[in-house]
């Protein structure tokens, strides 16, 4: 029996510590202090009252990607793994309609001091290093505490904006640590609240979970994971309870707790969208990417340039809409067994494709069919389709769209409508559902611009990516 306890006291202990460790390399070393809490109570009233459900089109934020490796120039992570985790994000990021774009010309920098890193050396590396108004990603070695390694950190909204995120290479590859920070730069308390010194008194029965805790109510009371007190099944067993002596139910599963298994972690709430949008719009509308070059676009626009305009006629009337970014909503619901004609007009080379559809019924081609011009060369061309009008869907109500592509490149247009439709996401838009597939391949928004004027236009330049989209958005009833 001696034998049985002395063994079980040592594998706890061995388990304890391996854990510890694992937790430690996972734990956030962003700080909320006194200031961004009292910033964020400024805003409390404006965040409960905020509408989320409004149709905006799509946020875009640009990030600089600043990599840290030794003298030797070893030790950094490749392009290939900072695509996929900025993809990752962007997933995750795309029911508040927002992604994150990386600026083209990668920062590298060869010294071991930095990639060895430690939070007193910030200003040294990144002050004359940050571009303005734009989100900086400092990915480095490691981030050296006064006791333990950290994963990465970054700074919450405040008066004093900082546009950084340093983050550890190996916690950069895990993607979710990226997304952990993106949540605190974007107003999101871990959800066990702010403090890390002392427990929340977020009660388990949610009814002061506006003012304690994270303050949202659809994330549960949670006491602050560790190790030891989440399983390898994802099964919470930790057995705290609150000041009512009511057990904790945390949500392993979200982004925001600091649960170390991050094969566990994989959702936001509704919620945290909503507050993080409301953050993305109010206070960090200031972020921008940098203007281009203004000869060098005039060099670029033969071979890149796009320049396309979309009229639509809805039961023989100009369909008027408003722009919401990068999206045109229509002032006007539309009853069921409408018809419309589209017509296009474009004068820089590319291909063309319009599709419709809801997120009920999926996508749609409208154009091109069997034997309809796709390639457009530079001259002005004008079009209108089809020659009888199409009758608008007349099975569901709610929110339909319609989106004209104008592409550098012959899409296989066939086997994307097969994908969107194959989806398995019955909350998300057919915007959205375009964007999680080929979002990678739409053209960064700041080489292109919409027009406010009452045209439906697009113009600007491809570069990298190809497609350049025009998104209209109506409503039938």
């Amino acid at each position: 029996m001696k034998k049985i306890l002395i063994l079980w006291a040592f594998l706890n202990c061995f388990s304890a510590i391996a854990w510890g460790q694992m937790g430690l390399r996972k734990l956030s070393a962003t700080v909320w202090t006194d200031e961004h809490k009292l910033f964020m109570a400024g805003h409390k009233e404006k965040l409960q009252s905020f509408n989320d459900s409004i149709s905006r089109g799509m946020l875009e934020f640009p990030i600089k990607i600043h990599i840290i490796r030794k003298d030797d120039a070893s030790g950094s992570i490749g392009v290939t793994e900072v695509e996929e985790a900025i993809n990752y994000l962007n997933q995750q990021f795309l029911p508040m309609y927002t992604r994150f774009s990386a600026l083209e010309d990668y920062n590298y920098l060869d010294n071991t001091k930095f990639y060895d890193f430690s939070k007193d050396l910030e200003s040294d590396l990144c002050d004359k290093r940050d571009i303005n108004n734009v989100i900086n990603v400092y990915i480095v070695g490691t981030i050296k505490g006064d006791k333990n390694n950290f994963c990465a950190y970054t700074y919450p909204p405040s008066n004093r904006n900082k546009d950084r995120i340093v983050i550890a290479n190996k916690c950069f590859v895990d993607k979710v640590s990226l997304i952990r920070q993106m949540g605190h730069y974007l107003s999101l308390y871990p959800t066990h609240g702010p403090d890390e010194e002392k427990r929340s008194t977020e009660a388990v029965d949610g009814k002061n979970c506006k003012e304690s805790g994270d303050e949202i109510c659809d994330t549960p009371a949670d006491p602050r994971l560790d190790g030891r007190s989440v399983d390898g099944r994802c099964d919470y067993i930790g057995q705290v309870q609150d000041g009512t002596s009511k057990f904790y139910r945390p949500m392993i599963s979200n982004f925001m707790s600091d649960n170390p298994r991050l094969t566990c972690v994989d959702k936001f709430t509704r919620q945290q969208y909503a507050r993080m949008l409301y953050a993305a719009i109010n206070m960090r509308g200031y972020l921008q990417f940098p203007k281009s070059n203004k000869k060098n676009t005039k060099a670029l626009e033969a071979e890149y340039g796009i320049d396309g305009e979309v009229s639509i006629q809805i039961n023989s009337a100009a369909m008027l809409t408003t722009l919401e970014r990068n999206l045109y909503k229509s002032n006007y619901n539309y009853p069921a067994g409408s018809v419309y004609k589209i017509s296009i007009n474009n004068s820089k080379q590319c291909y063309i494709y319009i599709l419709e559809g809801d997120s009920m019924r999926g996508a749609n081609l409208i154009y091109p069919q069997k034997g309809d011009k796709l390639f457009f060369d530079n001259q002005k061309n004008a079009f209108t389709y089809p020659k009888d009008p199409l009758l608008v869907d007349n099975q569901h109500i709610g929110t339909n769209y319609i989106c004209v592509l104008f592409s550098k490149k012959q899409l296989p247009i066939a086997d994307m409508i097969k994908k969107i439709n194959a989806l398995n996401e019955p909350r998300k838009s057919l915007m959205q559902k375009f964007y999680l597939l080929y979002g990678k391949d739409v053209v960064a928004s700041h080489y292109l611009n919409y027009d406010d004027k009452g045209s439906m236009k697009v113009t600007g330049l491809t570069n990298e990516r190809t497609i350049a989209p025009v998104w209209i958005e109506y409503q039938q009833k």
